[in-house]
C-alpha cells in the first residue's frame, strides 16, 4: 500500500512537472490551449490509481539485475535439502505470515489519515454540491426587459439568439471564482462555480418565442445570495445573478453575459468539479492544488479573451471586473475555501492585460501538433512505463548438457562442486527457483510443463573459472553459479523473465532480547552446511563457518515464506539447530511438542538455541515473472 501511494505521488508529479516544460519549451501562451492541456493532466490524475492497479504496463530495463538491498528479499532452497520433501501438517498449510493483518501498524496509520483527510475534502465537496442547488432552487427568475437596440441596449432578438445553451439547466457545480461571489454563510464547503464575470450569464432565453417588453428569462434567475453573477451546474447550467442587476448599464449587463456564456460554452463548472474532486482523492498532493488553481484562473484568461473578441470595450470591461470586484469584497459574506474570492489572484495581471489591448495570441498548427505529440509522448511514459531490471550479460559454462528424464521417480537430487552445477530428475520450475535465488510463491507465469516435466542438468564451468572459485567459500560459489544457470535457462529454454517488486507477507530474523547465542568461526574451520533427519523425526542443522544469510536462506525454504535479515550480525558462525518439521507456525501460549519427537517448532528452537527470533511484517520481494520459455533443445 505504501508503494502503492507512493508511485501515485511520483508519477503525477512527474506528469505536471513534464507538462510545465513542454508548455515552457513550446512557448504556449494561448489560455485556451492551456486549458485543453491541463485539462488532459487533470482527468490523467483522476484514471492514475485505476491505471497502477490494473492497467497494462511496459517495462524498461534500466534498473541492475542484482541490486544489493533487494537480495536480502529474495530467497531460495536450501543448499542441502535432505527434508525438504517432507509432507506438511495441516497447521502448517495454514499458518505462518499470511495470516497476519493485511496492513502493517505504520502503513495502517497512513492508510487511516489519507481516508480521513480524502472523506474531509469530498464531503465538503458534496455539500457544496448540494448547497449551490439549493441555491437555484430558492432563486427567482428574472425579468429582463427586451431593450430596443437603436436605443443602445439590448434587444430582444439578441437575448432570443443566446438561448440555446441555457434553457434547461439544472444545478450541479459552480465554478471557483462565483464560489465567493455568492452571499451565503457555509463555511466549510466546496462550491465549484463559475463567477459573475464568467460568461455563462449571457446563455437565456425568454419563455415567449415572441418577447413582450418584459417577461421572464428561462435559465437567469437572481438571488438575493450573491453579491455578483455566477454560473452553477456540471452539465446544465444555470445564471444566478445578484438583486442590484437593474442597476448596472446595457454594456456592463451585455459583458457579463457574454463572459458567462462562454464559461458555459466550455463547461468551465464541469471542469472546476472535477479539479476539486481530483483535489479531494489527492488532496496530500501539491500539484492537486495547483491544478485546480490554474484551471480556475486559465478558464477566466478564456472568457476575458472571448468577451473582448466580441468587440465589448476593453475600459469598459476592465471597469466591469473590478465593480464586481468590489461588490464581493463589500459584500461581508463569502465561502470559506482557499482562493475563492472572486477577484482571485490574477484579477491585476487581467486587468492590465485587458488595458493593454495586447493581440490576441494565436498558436500556429505546427506548434500545436508537436505540443500534442511531446505531451501524449510523456504522458504515456510516465503512466505506462515501469522500470525493470536489466538482463546483465551473463558467464555461460564451457558444457551443458540437458536430457529428459522419463524414469517417473519423483526424488530428486540436487548437487554443487567448484565450477559445476548437476541437478538429476528435477523440474525446471526448481531450476528457475536456484538461478534466481527464489521461492515458489516468487515465481509466476511459467507454463504448467515446467512443474510436471523432470530433466537432469550437468553444466561445467571453464577451468579458468574454476581455478578462480577453489579460494571462495561454498556460498560464494553458488552465488556465483546462479547467473550462470541464469544462462543456461536463456541458451537452452530461451527463458525471458521480468522482476516485479511486490509488497509481501515476509519473516524478519532479528536478535531476541536476550541476546545471540552464537559461536564464531575461525579462519581455519572447513565449511560445512547440512540439513539431517533425526531418529524422532526431528531435523537437525549443522553449520560450520557459514554467515547468517545462509541460515536466512535455509529458514526461508523450510517456512515457504521470505525471511529477511535484520539482525545485524555480520562474519560467520558455527551453527547447530534442532526443531520438529511439522512445526512450522508460530506456537501458541502453552502449546506442547509433537507427541513424537521432543523437539521444538523451528521458532522456538531459534529463540532458545541461537538467541534468534522471527517476527512476522511486510516487506518488498522482489519476483519473477516468466514471459517465455520453451522446452530445451537435444544436446
Amino acid at each position: 500500500m505504501t508503494y502503492f501511494f507512493l508511485e501515485c505521488t511520483i508519477r503525477a508529479a512527474l506528469i505536471v512537472g513534464a507538462t510545465a516544460l513542454v508548455l515552457y519549451a513550446m512557448r504556449v501562451k494561448v489560455a485556451s490551449v492551456k486549458h485543453r492541456v491541463w485539462s488532459a493532466v487533470l482527468l490523467l490524475m483522476l484514471a492514475l490509481p485505476l491505471w497502477i492497479a490494473w492497467g497494462p504496463k511496459a517495462p524498461i530495463r534500466i534498473l541492475p539485475a542484482n541490486v544489493e538491498n533487494l537480495a536480502a528479499d529474495v530467497f531460495i532452497q536450501s543448499p542441502s535439502s535432505g527434508i525438504s520433501n517432507l509432507p506438511k501438517s495441516d497447521a502448517q498449510q495454514v499458518a505462518g505470515p499470511s495470516r497476519e493483518t493485511m496492513f502493517s501498524t505504520t502503513e495502517a496509520l497512513l492508510l487511516g489519515i489519507y481516508l480521513f483527510g480524502a472523506l474531509i475534502f469530498l464531503v465538503r465537496l458534496a455539500i457544496g454540491t448540494w448547497r449551490a442547488r439549493r441555491l437555484v432552487r430558492e432563486s427567482s427568475p428574472c425579468i429582463m426587459r427586451a431593450f430596443d437596440p437603436r436605443g443602445g441596449t439590448l434587444g430582444a432578438e439578441d437575448l432570443c439568439a443566446t438561448s440555446g445553451a441555457m434553457r434547461s439547466r439544472i444545478p450541479g457545480a459552480v465554478s471557483r471564482n462565483e464560489a465567493s461571489a455568492v452571499a451565503f454563510r457555509p463555511r466549510n464547503s466546496d462550491i465549484p462555480m463559475r463567477s459573475a464575470c464568467s460568461p455563462e450569464a449571457h446563455a437565456y432565453k425568454l419563455e415567449n418565442p415572441n418577447p413582450s417588453p418584459e417577461a421572464p428569462a428561462s435559465g437567469i434567475l437572481s438571488s438575493s445570495h450573491c453579491a455578483a453573477p455566477v454560473t452553477v451546474g456540471c452539465f446544465r447550467p444555470t445564471i444566478l445573478l445578484p438583486e442590484n442587476w437593474r442597476e448596472w448599464s446595457a454594456s456592463q449587463l451585455a459583458a457579463v453575459l457574454a463572459h458567462e456564456r462562454e464559461h458555459a460554452r466550455r463547461r468551465d463548472p464541469l471542469v472546476q468539479w472535477l479539479a476539486l474532486f481530483n483535489r479531494a482523492i489527492f488532496w496530500f498532493h501539491p500539484a492537486a492544488w495547483w491544478l485546480e488553481r490554474e484551471l480556475s484562473a486559465l478558464a477566466e484568461e478564456c472568457c476575458d479573451a472571448a468577451v473582448l473578441a466580441q468587440g465589448h470595450d476593453p475600459d469598459a470591461y476592465a471597469e466591469t471586473l473590478m465593480h464586481m470586484a468590489r461588490a464581493v469584497m463589500h459584500s461581508g459574506a463569502r465561502i470559506n475555501v482557499p482562493g475563492a474570492a472572486m477577484p482571485g489572484s490574477r484579477l491585476p495581471q487581467r486587468i492590465r492585460s485587458i488595458i493593454d489591448a495586447a493581440p490576441i495570441a494565436r498558436l500556429s498548427p505546427v506548434r500545436a501538433a508537436y505540443t500534442i505529440a511531446v505531451f501524449a509522448t510523456i504522458c504515456a511514459a510516465f503512466v505506462s512505463v515501469t522500470l525493470a531490471h536489466t538482463q546483465q550479460p551473463l558467464r555461460s559454462f564451457e558444457v551443458e548438457s540437458v536430457k529428459l528424464n522419463t524414469s517417473g521417480a519423483q526424488n530428486d537430487h540436487l548437487s554443487f562442486a567448484v565450477g559445476r552445477y548437476t541437478v538429476t530428475n528435477t523440474t525446471i520450475k526448481n531450476v528457475i527457483k536456484f538461478a534466481y535465488n527464489a521461492r515458489d510463491f516468487q515465481v509466476t507465469g511459467a507454463p504448467a510443463w515446467v512443474d510436471t516435466d523432470r530433466f537432469d542438468i550437468d553444466a561445467t564451468a571453464g577451468e579458468r573459472l574454476t581455478q578462480q572459485w577453489r579460494d571462495l567459500s561454498r556460498a560464494q560459489q553458488i552465488e556465483e553459479l546462479r547467473p550462470m544457470v541464469q544462462s543456461l535457462l536463456a541458451n537452452r529454454f530461451k527463458m525471458t523473465v521480468t522482476h516485479v517488486v511486490k509488497e509481501l507477507p515476509v519473516y524478519a530474523l532479528v536478535v531476541a532480547s536476550d541476546g545471540p547465542r552464537l559461536t564464531p568461526s575461525t579462519p581455519t574451520t572447513p565449511d560445512q552446511f547440512r540439513i539431517s533427519g533425526g531418529p524422532a523425526g526431528e531435523a537437525v542443522l549443522t553449520a560450520k563457518n557459514e554467515p547468517i544469510s545462509a541460515l536466512v536462506t535455509m529458514l526461508s525454504q523450510q517456512l515457504d515464506h521470505a525471511v529477511v535479515d535484520r539482525s545485524g550480525l555480520g562474519g560467520n558462525y558455527d551453527l547447530f539447530l534442532e526443531w520438529t518439521p511439522s512445526l512450522t507456525s508460530p506456537p501458541a501460549a502453552g502449546a506442547q511438542a509433537a507427541a513424537n519427537t521432543d523437539a521444538p517448532s523451528i521458532f522456538t528452537a531459534l529463540r532458545e538455541q541461537l538467541g534468534l527470533r522471527l517476527e512476522s511484517t511486510k516487506g518488498p520481494v522482489d519476483t519473477i515473472v516468466v514471459d517465455h520459455i520453451d522446452k530445451p533443445t537435444p544436446n
